[in-house]
């Protein structure tokens, strides 16, 4: 008989099943890490992997030296009501926008979900006539507001009696709330170490114009290369344009038309968003140019990583973009104030850093 053989997925699934059909109580501890290795015949490394998922789901607890233990009961969480406020993204591309943003919505609603959360989630798009400003935050338990919703906002936000986190940030707005932040600068620390190691020297920076995102993702870069010695007067940033918003790749398409006519193929490019990357190498497979040879591209997001289709496998060394780390850090501070229900006392901050570079040889084929 062929014994089945388990991966880090299936071991999840089973020990939801186990926890939520048994109804464990809050404190049960988990058998330990070395007999779930024994039971599904996998190495440890894949039991702890597992475990790590169930933790940011919510599920359960780990302490170190003590073991997995229960987090609380799913009849008490599915009583935890989450708005969710995001804004609704509109470009012609579906496949890039799922890759940028509704895979982090979907992902978040399934976490939620596991943790017995109901999740409304809304959709704003007027900065003027939120939604958040007409509805009712006291029939939640918890509020997450994405990025720029405090400029209408701050004032019933900052006077909410609901736990309130921004979500979805680079900048610390100091209030009562928590929040997550996203820190590039390792990623573009580590992205510029790697373009020094290929003898680029100067660097000609592409951004999107109007963008406060683009403005900060640029400022990070110029930090991180003053830190490594490389001179401000080596890096060109320039901010492109689009006659529409909508139409994203054309950001892109305008900065590599640029970059081509003003004679800048002696700059290794950087690119804020994988959006403008997309447009740029638009451009430049239509001139016949090839990557490593006629430019080189270090592009931020690593989109083509959640995009399976074979015309987006571009090839292009990326600095991942940590929405996933940001899952998880949401996951952890609803865990801390289930823990602390009464959290008036203080206000946690979560930063999550850009860490992976994934370098790869780009390819020459036009999508």
């Amino acid at each position: 008989m062929i014994r089945r053989k388990y991966r880090q997925s299936d071991i999840v699934r089973e020990m939801e099943r186990y926890i939520t059909e048994n109804e464990l109580a809050h404190g049960v501890r988990l058998p330990t890490g070395r007999e779930l290795a024994r039971r599904y015949d996998v190495s440890l490394k894949t039991v702890e992997r597992a475990m790590a998922r169930l933790a940011a789901n919510g599920l359960i607890t780990r302490i170190r030296g003590n073991g997995s233990f229960v987090l609380s009961s799913m009849r008490k969480l599915r009583k935890r009501r989450v708005a969710f406020f995001i804004w609704r993204f509109q470009s012609q591309d579906y496949d890039l926008a799922y890759a940028a943003h509704f895979y982090f919505q979907e992902q978040l609603k399934k976490i939620l979900s596991v943790r017995g959360c109901n999740v409304d989630l809304i959709l704003e798009s007027d900065r003027k006539n939120l939604h958040l400003l007409e509805t009712c935050l006291a029939k939640y338990d918890v509020i997450l507001a994405t990025a720029g919703v405090l400029d209408t906002a701050e004032a019933i936000l900052r006077n909410s009696k609901v736990p309130v986190i921004l979500i979805l940030d680079d900048v610390i707005h100091y209030g009562p709330w928590h929040q997550i932040i996203y820190d590039y600068r390792p990623g573009f620390n580590a992205g510029l170490r790697h373009l020094l190691s290929c003898s680029a020297r100067k660097f000609f920076v592409v951004a999107k114009h109007g963008v406060p995102t683009s403005a900060r993702r640029v400022t990070a870069i110029q930090e991180e290369a003053a830190l490594l010695g490389i001179p401000q007067n080596d890096i060109f940033v320039y901010y492109s344009t689009s006659d529409s918003p909508e139409n994203i790749l054309q950001y892109g398409q305008n900065a590599a038309t640029y970059y081509l006519e003003n004679h800048f193929q002696d700059y290794a490019i950087i690119s804020t968003s994988d959006f403008l990357s997309c447009g740029m190498l638009d451009v430049f497979w239509k001139n016949g140019l090839v990557s490593g040879k006629d430019f080189l591209l270090l592009s931020y997001d690593n989109l083509e990583s959640r995009i399976r289709k074979e015309e987006y496998q571009f090839g292009v060394t990326s600095i991942t973009h940590p929405q996933d780390a940001e899952l998880h850090a949401i996951a952890s501070l609803l865990e801390s104030l289930e823990k602390i229900p009464s959290c008036n006392e203080f206000y946690q901050t979560y930063f999550v850093p850009a860490r992976e570079l994934v370098i790869r040889k780009s390819t020459t084929s036009s999508y």
